[in-house]
């Protein structure tokens, strides 16, 4: 008894509409409840709710009805149509690492009838009213069934799917489709012999009708018991004489209530605007297995989607349009006579048997060849040509690369090339796209929508392949080194436009003023420079004036060292420079520096011990550390900018996961330079990791490097791209051979020691 008045109290203090009352009730509770040692659990259950709790629980109600659409845990119902077996399956996506849905997990019927997935809309479960059981007159949710005895009515299930965001044939290609419900009309057309009545669409067995508009949307009616009736009077369409015009007109305002009628018998006096429809063909196209589908229609006024099969209907009719209801005038002879007219002009309409006013196109030629013969129609108004979102298709023979433009601008450390191809007034192609097609086939026929191609010609497609040689892919971006520049402006004259920017005309001016430059070797640098080392100092000075970095791979012998050191005398005055060399020749680098450049002010750092003296190093110095010393003096020369950094022996950082190679890219510099007498030792990558070092992206990534040159010269022998990145490379390395230079080179001394 003590219970049952603790649990009547706790409800009160729940659902008491009085709230002071109610606030009482639950303090005599709690009271109870402590005193007699007692649970309360009705009143939880039954707990008051409040409006904005109500409302806030609304809110989420209506939100799952619609689940999350993308992002890590997104779900969604996907349903798949067999319009030719009438058949539909469910399957269940989820938003993959890979930024895609996946393929899905088929949903059984019997998951629809008995489970509540998370990934159900409220449209998505009410696709469960179209099951059907094989053996039982009606579902029953209680009764347990078994999935092979489980169907869906097709009709009824499109008409609950109408509006729903995901549709697709079934197929390889997955083309979405759009399915909008509509109601069925009646027809009333005046003819010479009385009225023609007729039901639109035809009723079936049941009263779900589906309707074909496009090749991708369809119209889904309901027939209520009233319009079967009227349906099954008219059957195929009835003849009625012109005496009972006025029976029918006195019926019309009844029929109305009942059912959409559309009726000529009242046109003529209508004060509905009227509008002449466009009999002009508006050929649909898809993609069907490997070509295309191709539907003819008519679009009577171009800014509704309204569509109807060419020269069938009835010629007038009350539409509804953005604007509100309209009288629609076809001329239904027109219509066909233009339709004649295309068949008449495309072979391949002729060649390949049509139905119902639709063409497959099996085989990519035939579909090519379709296109190449509809585009004077198209460029004549004779026809429009629509995709299923209303694009239109274009194929257009590119003879030279008159037409395509390009565009060069700075983008961080690269320049980015974009540009297009003009393929009319309204079409372009980008250049992005171009260059895609080239890497993955040799056809010239480039795909620009599905169904839409451009061709190439040979000429042009050989210029594709010189511009995509200097290029870098990026994601879906293109990254041109300025190094390219002089190949570039050789095609330039050939472009309908290359457009520039600011950066890339100063790299320009910068190149071209560095290859002017008469670089003299400093007054008071004490080497002798032969000819072959003055040529190296020269060398070495445009492309510090250029603003690259430079590779001196002479042979060992040939002086690496002294013309380093005459750059480095020229340099002196605009800051600190560094020399990081192997410990058994750094002592080699003081003793040069002080003999040959007394420009320079050498110093050794042998311990990193005491070594913040670095940080205050000015122009003129020369710091030499060894490649061993670097990891204990890393943050030291990380944070101080220099003039110039000189690797010597540059193939000690062949390896870009050493910690010196890691160190080495981090330090700053306006110039660098590595000498090498192996700038190659083992394989091409350490080329790429020296070139990271001197010219940072002129290689690209590693991988772009390994699948562009280093796999096809090393495993393939491909000899275009062995001199693809020869002309890379070649502004950047300098590399003389002893047998080059023989004459420049000082007598041999021989001296002949005797040992006893």
């Amino acid at each position: 008894l003590y219970w049952l008045v603790g649990e009547s109290t706790h409800i009160l203090g729940h659902l008491h509409p009085d709230l002071q009352r109610r606030s009482r009730y639950r303090a005599r509770a709690t009271a109870l409840a402590e005193k007699l040692g007692i649970q309360q659990y009705i009143g939880d259950l039954l707990r008051h709710q409040e409006s904005w709790e109500r409302v806030l629980k609304t809110f989420e109600r209506i939100a799952r009805g619609t689940p999350q659409t993308k992002g890590p845990n997104a779900q969604r119902v996907v349903w798949f149509i067999d319009m030719d077996a009438q058949t539909l399956e469910p399957k269940e996506q989820k938003w993959g690492k890979n930024e895609r849905w996946t393929a899905g997990r088929k949903i059984a019927p019997t998951q629809l009838l008995y489970d509540k997935l998370d990934s159900f809309t409220n449209q998505d479960q009410a696709v469960v009213k179209s099951l059907r059981s094989r053996y039982r007159d009606r579902i029953d949710p209680r009764i347990q069934y078994r999935n092979d005895e489980l169907y869906y009515d097709f009709a009824q299930a499109l008409y609950l799917l109408a509006g729903h965001p995901h549709l697709y044939l079934v197929g390889r290609q997955q083309i979405p489709i759009e399915i909008m419900r509509a109601k069925p009309q009646l027809f009333l057309t005046e003819t010479e012999q009385g009225i023609h009545l007729r039901m639109e669409p035809r009723a079936q067995r049941s009263p779900y009708v589906i309707q074909q508009e496009t090749p991708t949307r369809y119209r889904a009616y309901y027939f209520s018991d009233t319009e079967l009736q009227l349906a099954k009077a008219i059957g195929e369409g009835t003849h009625m004489p012109k005496e009972t015009i006025g029976r029918l007109e006195l019926l019309l305002d009844d029929l109305q209530e009942k059912v959409t009628v559309h009726s000529s018998l009242a046109l003529a006096d209508s004060d509905l605007p009227k509008v002449e429809g466009d009999a002009t063909p508006c050929l649909h196209l898809l993609p069907f297995k490997e070509g295309l589908k191709l539907q003819f229609t008519v679009k009577p006024l171009a800014e509704e989607s309204l569509y109807f099969p060419a020269g069938e209907g009835i010629a007038r009719q009350v539409i509804t349009t953005s604007d509100g209801e309209r009288i629609l005038s076809r001329d239904l002879l027109a219509e066909q006579s233009r339709k004649d007219a295309v068949i008449t002009a495309c072979p391949v309409l002729q060649r390949v048997e049509g139905f119902n006013n639709e063409w497959q196109l099996e085989n990519i030629e035939d579909c090519l060849q379709l296109l190449l013969e509809l585009r004077p129609l198209q460029e004549a108004g004779t026809i429009t040509v629509e995709y299923p979102k209303g694009e239109k298709i274009r194929l257009r023979a590119v003879n030279s690369t008159g037409d395509l433009s390009v565009r060069v601008q700075k983008e961080r450390d690269w320049f980015e090339v974009d540009g297009e191809l003009r393929v009319d007034e309204g079409q372009v192609l980008e250049f992005s796209k171009l260059l895609a097609h080239l890497k993955k086939s040799d056809s010239p026929f480039v795909e620009l929508k599905p169904g839409e191609f451009i061709a190439l010609t040979e000429e042009f497609q050989q210029r594709l392949h010189e511009i995509e040689g200097m290029l870098q892919q990026k994601g879906k971006h293109w990254q041109l080194s300025e190094l390219a520049a002089p190949a570039l402006e050789d095609i330039a004259a050939e472009l309908a436009e290359l457009e520039v920017d600011a950066a890339w005309q100063e790299k320009l001016r910068r190149m071209e003023k560095a290859q002017r430059i008469r670089p003299r070797v400093p007054k008071d640098f004490r080497a002798e420079l032969r000819p072959y080392q003055l040529d190296g100092f020269r060398w070495l000075s445009r492309l510090a004036a250029w603003g690259v970095g430079a590779c001196l791979a002479d042979d060992m012998g040939l002086g690496k060292t002294v013309q380093a050191l005459a750059l480095l005398s020229a340099r002196a005055k605009h800051g600190p420079s560094l020399v990081i060399a192997p410990a058994s020749v750094a002592r080699n680098w003081i003793a040069e520096t002080n003999r040959f450049a007394p420009g320079l002010l050498p110093h050794l750092l042998e311990t990193s011990k005491d070594a913040e003296w670095v940080t205050q190093l000015e122009a003129g110095d020369l710091l030499v550390v060894s490649y061993g010393l670097l990891p204990f003096v890393e943050d030291l020369l990380i944070a101080k900018p220099f003039n110039v950094i000189v690797l010597d022996e540059a193939q000690a950082i062949k390896n870009r996961a050493t910690k010196r190679s890691q160190i080495v890219m981090e330090l700053q510099a306006d110039f660098r330079i590595a000498t090498t007498g192996t700038p190659i030792e083992n394989h091409l990558g350490e080329l790429w990791n020296l070139f990271r070092f001197l010219n940072p992206g002129l290689l690209g990534s590693q991988r772009h490097f390994n699948e562009k040159f280093a796999k096809p010269i090393q495993r393939d022998n491909d000899p275009l791209r062995r001199e693809q990145l020869r002309r890379m490379i070649r502004p950047f390395i300098l590399r003389r051979h002893k047998s080059e230079v023989l004459t420049e080179l000082p007598p041999k001394t021989e001296v002949i020691l005797t040992v006893e």
